[in-house]
């Protein structure tokens, strides 16, 4: 019986491609058509070909290739020839108008491609953790200042967390070049399921912007080398931030843990935790607009289901709700997608439900103004919104209070060095600044102070700077410490608040 091959090339929406490439290979014999409008390909299988190489390529994705073996019987069907290599939405047989069969394969491009390989080709030393292994943390309460000094933060006593999900690594086609992806096990749970009723479910995202990456002489320790994204720097930050503890410090704060997914499990609220890996200089690329991280967000959970073996058909997913948080110059990047043009107002008006500041910081001259822009954007959105979206800000400058007091709503309620707190129904915005982090550290810790001095001395003499900066350079060292344990203390208690 005559059998033929018919290609359709899709995105992760499932809505078609044009101008795809499609080449099909029979025992070496190459045919290969552009579907420039076409819809999909087709092309009879010569002579008594049973297997036939299906390659796809599209400028901007990703290209696929893969080996297929016909099925012979009363109804033929087509198998993978080896390993699956292809994202597919299925494959189908029909019977044909006029006798033989249509053998049918629905093939997805994506942006992005599985990269633990590449990781752990960075990584064959086993030197960076790249595995959530058992750390002990601790639960903040609402409200999170205690207006006792030698308390300073509702806290509970750290308990060990070990994280049950998966850590998982893609590349992408542009900056960001590597993106790692880890899913609680309750999520993968919910993905599997799909294999039983094919229901369309709607999965809780967190997307974190990390800072820029530093632009450091080489000789510094936290100077970044090695090609972007696949070498051990790049693969460290991301151990850094999603699985390893705040340290004692006592060298480069910048270099601290922040173990977010920890936190995130100890919240209790499951949720696919997207950590876009920066490069030097390119920083976060074209990713920062409504239209780029709705399709990552699409792609993601195609590439999930595919990933944790739900079998075909693989329905075309809804993606769920964001919540989208920066650190630092991250916030830059935030501004960025409230700023873009072409507007998705999918994204903007159903996807984003939730948007967290962890320290963010707008640097430079025109910080205090682009912070209140930055706030104003916030607080349209979050007006636009009814009852159903919220903002949480962590920080150590009082501008952010000054500018969203109004919108969170709520009185701030004062602890002590210069803490306070709003919490609204939909918000909050804690100030701690760095007299905070000072007085707070130094009564927790003694010796902490003189510890503190001693490093800062040691940095100076070592650079040859004047000793009169010292008290100067002592504070900055607190600010850069606060810095850092914003993101360590509090994510977990956004994580813990998503209201999705």
């Amino acid at each position: 019986m005559p059998l033929f091959l018919i290609v359709h090339v899709l995105d992760s929406t499932y809505s078609p491609l044009d101008n795809a490439k499609v080449e099909a290979t029979f025992d070496g014999v190459q045919l290969g058509v552009s579907l420039a409008g076409l819809g999909a390909f087709e092309t009879p299988f010569p002579g008594d070909n049973n297997s036939v190489v299906v390659k796809v390529t599209l400028d901007g994705f990703f290209p696929v290739e893969q080996t297929l073996k016909v099925v012979k019987s009363q109804k033929p069907t087509f198998v993978f020839d080896g390993d699956q290599k292809v994202e597919m939405r299925n494959i189908d047989s029909h019977s044909r108008d006029g006798g033989g069969f249509n053998l049918e394969v629905f093939v997805v491009l994506l942006h992005i491609r599985d990269a633990l390989g590449k990781v752990n080709g960075v990584n064959l030393s086993g030197s960076i953790n790249l595995t959530p292994g058992p750390l002990k943390i601790s639960k903040v309460s609402t409200p999170i200042l205690n207006a006792d000094p030698d308390i300073f933060l509702n806290v509970t006593a750290a308990v060990p967390v070990t994280p049950g999900g998966k850590l998982f690594f893609v590349e992408r086609t542009s900056t960001p070049r590597l993106i790692a992806i880890y899913v609680s096990n309750e999520i993968i749970e919910t993905i599997k399921k799909q294999e039983e009723d094919k229901s369309p479910i709607t999965l809780p995202y967190h997307l974190f912007f990390s800072p820029n990456i530093p632009v450091n002489p080489p000789d510094d320790p936290t100077a970044f080398h090695g090609n972007y994204p696949f070498s051990k720097d790049y693969v460290l930050l991301v151990s850094r931030y999603l699985l390893q503890p705040f340290v004692s410090p006592t060298g480069f704060v910048t270099t601290m843990g922040k173990a977010l997914v920890h936190q995130l499990e100890l919240s209790g609220k499951p949720a696919i935790l997207i950590f876009p890996v920066g490069g030097l200089h390119v920083e976060m690329g074209d990713l920062p607009t409504k239209a780029n991280l709705h399709r990552l967000l699409h792609e993601v959970n195609y590439w999930l289901q595919r990933t944790v073996g739900v079998k075909y058909p693989l329905i075309a997913q809804p993606v769920g709700h964001l919540a989208l948080s920066g650190f630092s110059s991250g916030i830059r990047r935030i501004a960025q997608t409230f700023a873009a043009t072409g507007k998705d107002d999918i994204f903007y008006n159903t996807v984003l439900k939730e948007v967290y500041s962890f320290d963010g910081a707008f640097v430079g001259p025109s910080g205090k103004a682009e912070t209140a822009d930055f706030c104003n954007k916030l607080t349209a959105w979050f007006r636009a919104g009814a009852d159903s979206r919220v903002i949480r800000v962590y920080t150590q400058s009082a501008d952010w209070l000054k500018n969203l007091k109004a919108t969170v709503g709520g009185t701030p309620v004062p602890a002590h060095d210069g803490g306070q707190e709003l919490e609204g129904s939909n918000g909050t915005v804690l100030l701690v600044p760095t007299a905070f982090w000072r007085a707070s550290l130094d009564r927790a810790n003694p010796g902490f102070e003189a510890t503190i001095e001693a490093l800062v001395r040691a940095q100076m003499l070592k650079r040859k700077e004047d000793l009169k900066l010292l008290p100067a350079n002592i504070t900055k060292q607190y600010n850069a410490i606060g810095h850092q344990l914003i993101p360590a203390r509090f994510f977990e208690h956004a994580a813990e608040n998503r209201k999705f």
